[in-house]
């Protein structure tokens, strides 16, 4: 019983700590769960949305948002994404629009869908 107590009051400083990381030392490449990893205020403030199932991901913007791409390895993010609908017939797709990865989507590489995947 005292270790599992023990336990939770280690989770819960965790969050309380994780909620509190500084502005500056935010890296807006990645993405962060909400409210443990970054407040919903810090991640508005640094550039963020709230995003994935219930709006418990911060998620950050990336610089070649719906730039087209053949294969992940021409977007920032690594993920070169088509419309699902597209998929079977798709040659090309758009890099990524922010960090995080929720939403269906199919998966190029090397011009072909690999993966067709949903993430939530």
């Amino acid at each position: 019983m005292r270790v599992a107590s023990k336990s939770v009051l280690a989770l819960a400083l965790f969050g309380l700590a994780g909620a509190c990381i500084p502005q500056g030392t935010i890296d807006k490449t990645r993405s962060y769960s909400t409210p443990f990893g970054i407040g919903a205020g810090a991640c508005e403030r640094a550039g963020g949305r709230l995003g994935g199932m219930g709006g418990h991901l911060c998620e950050f913007p990336v610089v070649d948002a719906g730039k087209q791409c053949t294969d992940g390895s021409q977007c920032s993010t690594g993920a070169c994404e088509t419309d699902l609908a597209e998929a079977k017939k798709a040659t090309f797709g758009q890099c990524r629009a922010f960090t995080g990865d929720f939403g269906c989507y199919g998966l190029m590489q090397n011009g072909h869908v690999t993966d067709q995947i949903c993430v939530d």
